[in-house]
Parts: structure tokens; C-alpha cells; sequence
């Protein structure tokens, strides 16, 4: 038995099913939609394809392959199959611009709250374990990215339950001082999403002190600008005076620094606590070996161990990342 031909799985699969009127009301809202995305085909005749290709999908077609889709707008099929089977797109950009789609239209706090909730109430089962395993390996790509995180806590974001991890993974979290900015815990951060080390990333944040991170998974409601940097949940709270100034600096201080230091200093201040074989493995000690000790910065033609104690010799940095 495949997971789809599981009786649960046949459930929710008959309860995700769309009427045709359901449809209907979809294909009208999928001029806003499209608004965000057809930009970034380049040709006008790709935005126009692509535009049908979605109109199709949400029709009452039987078939809703390209020869239908075709055939229902009077179109010529080729152009449609030219279209979904080989023009060229910048998919990096869609997926972008999506993750911000997301970010604006859909972080609702409450939501979050609801559904970590449920997932916590039935993490034996077998689907949600899966959802839960995803979540874990996904928050973990981001520990281990040679990149700095900074996470910006404003009115209208959902920095709540599961999505809070991604705060708490950040180097820095910035939080603006308004009565409508808030965070919330679910149970979700007490440990069913933990880091390598096998720490949740809130006993991470306040390693060497664990007696805090019960009252905080215990806290009735959201925390507030000011309640949230006293638990030391966020960094930082500036007011909307000072808060583009304080982004700016952020930026450029980390900006200006060797890009390879970065990310040894962020590696190590990631994974606090104990040693598994997993952090050796992609924490600390790769972050040294693969990403600092072999990157041309240090072993390269003018890199810092290759010219050390030559005399009237200067390293050469490429500050790009890695």
C-alpha cells in the first residue's frame, strides 16, 4: 500500500477536492496572482502562455494537458508545449518572489498557532511525523548555510510557533517597538524541531540557563516588543524612529567583515551545547575545514596561510561569501 492508497490519506485527499464553482472563483482571482509572477517572463508571448496554461489548469477541462488547453482557447498547441517543456525561465526568481508572496499574503499568527498545535497533539501519527521530519531537516539547511540571518520582526509577519524557529535560527533578530509587532511559542519550540546538537533552538538561545525556557513555553498569549527583548527572546527592539538606521548598520557592519571569519563566528555561535556527530559533521568543524581552511581566502595564490611570514606580502580576500 502506497501512502496515497492509505484510508487516511484517501480522506483528506476527498476532502481537498474543488467543486467547479470553487473553480470559478479561483480562475477570477488569478489576475492578482498572476500580477506578481508574469514580470519575470521576459517575452510577452511566454506571459501570455503562461497565463493560459493556469486558465486550463483551472477549468473544467477532462483533460488539462496542453492539446486541450489548446484546442478550448483556439490556440496553436505548439506554442503552449514549446512553453511548459522548454522555455527558458528564471525559476530562482520565482521562487523568490513566492517566498515573499507567502510572507505577506498568508503569515497569519493565529493560523500558525492552530495548526502547530494539532501537530503537536498527533505527532504519533504517521503523517505527521512526516510533516514534522520535514520541518527538522528544512530548519537544520538553514543552521548550517554559510550566510547571515537576520530575522525582522514587524506588524503583519507571523513569528509565531514553528515559524519562530526561523528567528531563533537567525544571527540577530530585530523586533520593531509598535504595539503591533508580537511573537508567540507553541509546543512545537519545546523540542520537536531540534538542532543537531539535540537541543531545541530555544535552549540553544539560552544555554547555561535551561530554568528559563519553561516559564517562556508556559507564557499565556503573544510577547510584546518590549516583553520579548526582556525574555531575550529578540536582540534587539528599536522604535520606528531608529529602526532603518539600525537595519542599515546591521547590514553594512556585516558587510564589512571577512566573509570567511563570518562564517566560522556564525558556526560556532550556532551550535552551543554539546558535540554530536552531526555537528562534526556540519556544524564547527565543517564550517573551519570546508568553508574557511580550503576556501582561496585562506589557501589560495594570495591567501592569508599562504603568504603568512613572507615578508613585504599582503593577502588578497575575495569578500564574497561562500
Amino acid at each position: 500500500m502506497t501512502i496515497l492508497e492509505h484510508p487516511e490519506a484517501r480522506a483528506l485527499l476527498t476532502d481537498a477536492a474543488l467543486g467547479a464553482a470553487q473553480l470559478d472563483r479561483l480562475a477570477a482571482a488569478l489576475g492578482p496572482f498572476l500580477a506578481r509572477y508574469l514580470p519575470l517572463l521576459r517575452r510577452a508571448e511566454r506571459r501570455h502562455n503562461a497565463r493560459l496554461v493556469l486558465l486550463g489548469k483551472l477549468s473544467s477541462l477532462t483533460r488539462k494537458t496542453c492539446e486541450p488547453i489548446a484546442h478550448h482557447f483556439g490556440v496553436r498547441r505548439e506554442g503552449l508545449q514549446d512553453f511548459v517543456g522548454g522555455a527558458p525561465w528564471d525559476d530562482e526568481a520565482v521562487v523568490a518572489e513566492m517566498r515573499r508572496h507567502v510572507a505577506e499574503a498568508w503569515g497569519d499568527p493565529r493560523a500558525v498557532l492552530a495548526v502547530d498545535g494539532v501537530l503537536a497533539e498527533h505527532r504519533g501519527h504517521w503523517l505527521v511525523r512526516e510533516i514534522l521530519l520535514l520541518q527538522r531537516r528544512v530548519l537544520k539547511r538553514i543552521d548550517v548555510t554559510a550566510r547571515s540571518f537576520y530575522a525582522l520582526i514587524v506588524p503583519g509577519s507571523a513569528f509565531a510557533g514553528s515559524l519562530f524557529e526561523l528567528a531563533l535560527a537567525a544571527d540577530r533578530s530585530y523586533m520593531l517597538a509598535d504595539d503591533a509587532s508580537s511573537i508567540a511559542l507553541s509546543p512545537l519550540n519545546g523540542g520537536l524541531l531540534p538542532m543537531g546538537s539535540g537541543l531545541s533552538r530555544l535552549e540553544a538561545r539560552f544555554h547555561g540557563h535551561p530554568d528559563q525556557v519553561p516559564g517562556l513555553l508556559a507564557h499565556e498569549g503573544p510577547f510584546g516588543a518590549e516583553e520579548a527583548l526582556e525574555a531575550g527572546l529578540v536582540t534587539f527592539a528599536p522604535d520606528e524612529l531608529d529602526w532603518d538606521e539600525e537595519v542599515r548598520l546591521a547590514v553594512e557592519e556585516r558587510v564589512a567583515m571577512n566573509p570567511d571569519a563570518l562564517t566560522g563566528m556564525e558556526a560556532s555561535l550556532r551550535f552551543v551545547g554539546p558535540e554530536t556527530m552531526e555537528t562534526k559533521i556540519f556544524g564547527r568543524l565543517s564550517a573551519w575545514q570546508n568553508w574557511i581552511f580550503t576556501r582561496p581566502n585562506a589557501t589560495g595564490e594570495r591567501g592569508a596561510l599562504t603568504v603568512y611570514g613572507k615578508a613585504g606580502q599582503r593577502p588578497e580576500f575575495d569578500w564574497r561569501r561562500t
